[in-house]
């Protein structure tokens, strides 16, 4: 590989050389085995990384198979209980309507009778527990017709529905409800229209739930504010109350059926928002705010082509 060679003197005299050298063929043979142990340990190492890196991607798909099969198991228990719920709501309902109707018109047949009465010494008394019946026997006519919308709701249509004019027409149907209980209603949209597919009654009924528990949530008086804009090929409706909110442990059950914080509420109304809402291929989320909370409501936009229109969109954010 290398040969030197030097001349040892002292002084003016010679007295050798020194020579030193590596045979080629040695050094080829160290340099050959020393490339191999380099590949032996880099191959161990990429061997074993190799197998971690496989283990892990085994794990993985594991964990997502499993995750996948418990979430088509609990999908199954839930569509199964629906339908169980369902069944249960129809016998329950007709069980329930007829003997509330019966009641109404026998309360509706006591006041008629009382009002031909000249002197009563608990008229009063008696047109007071006539009216608090009445309410009662209304309330739970409404948490049957909850059940049964929730248990059985009617089929989807598919419709074009135009969330600005909706939301509008929503707004002056409840302005008078929410200017008698001191509320500022708020609507705000940077888009003359905004197509998405859905059944409007639903959107409707979507948009009265989540009012009507703003409104709640107020206790009385305040603001709700409603925001209509465009995330690229999403429309986005935000429905925002500074009232009382909802409590961190209860945030995460809120979409559950039959979980409710109020006195006399069924806890169907969030979970029928949230039905149709993912049944129109959207997405509905819920914040707390420092005061108050906001619903949001993401869906896809309407596609020009569908609608046979061409509506004029501003991008809003």
């Amino acid at each position: 590989a290398y040969d030197v060679r030097l001349p040892i003197e002292v002084g003016s005299e010679l007295l050798g050389h020194y020579h030193a050298g590596i045979d080629m063929v040695w050094f080829e043979r160290q340099s050959r085995d020393r490339r191999w142990q380099i590949i032996r340990r880099w191959s161990t190492v990429i061997a074993g990384i190799t197998l971690v890196v496989m283990m892990a991607v085994a794990s993985l798909y594991y964990l997502t198979y499993r995750a996948a099969a418990l979430q088509n198991t609990a999908e199954m228990i839930q569509l199964q209980r629906v339908t169980e719920l369902g069944q249960m709501a129809a016998g329950l309902a007709h069980e329930i309507r007829n003997p509330l109707h019966a009641l109404r018109l026998n309360l509706h047949s006591l006041r008629r009778l009382h009002r031909t009465v000249r002197y009563s010494p608990h008229g009063t008394e008696i047109e007071t527990i006539v009216d608090e019946s009445n309410r009662e026997i209304s309330r739970l006519d409404r948490l049957v017709s909850e059940l049964l919308d929730f248990a059985k709701p009617e089929e989807a249509l598919d419709e074009v529905v135009d969330v600005v004019v909706e939301l509008r027409a929503l707004l002056n149907f409840l302005a008078q409800e929410m200017q008698a209980g001191n509320i500022e209603l708020i609507f705000e949209s940077r888009l003359e229209s905004a197509h998405i597919r859905m059944d409007s009654a639903r959107f409707r009924q979507v948009g009265l739930n989540l009012l009507r528990n703003a409104k709640e949530a107020t206790d009385g008086t305040g603001v709700i504010a409603i925001q209509v804009f465009r995330m690229e090929d999403r429309v986005i409706v935000e429905i925002r109350d500074d009232g009382c909110g909802i409590e961190a442990e209860d945030s995460s059950k809120i979409f559950d059926p039959f979980f409710t914080t109020k006195e006399y509420g069924s806890g169907l109304g969030l979970p029928l928002v949230k039905r149709f809402v993912e049944e129109a291929d959207g997405l509905v989320t819920c914040e707390r705010l420092r005061r108050g909370t906001a619903f949001r409501l993401t869906f896809p936009v309407a596609a020009n082509q569908q609608l046979g229109v061409h509506s004029r969109t501003e991008e809003g954010s």
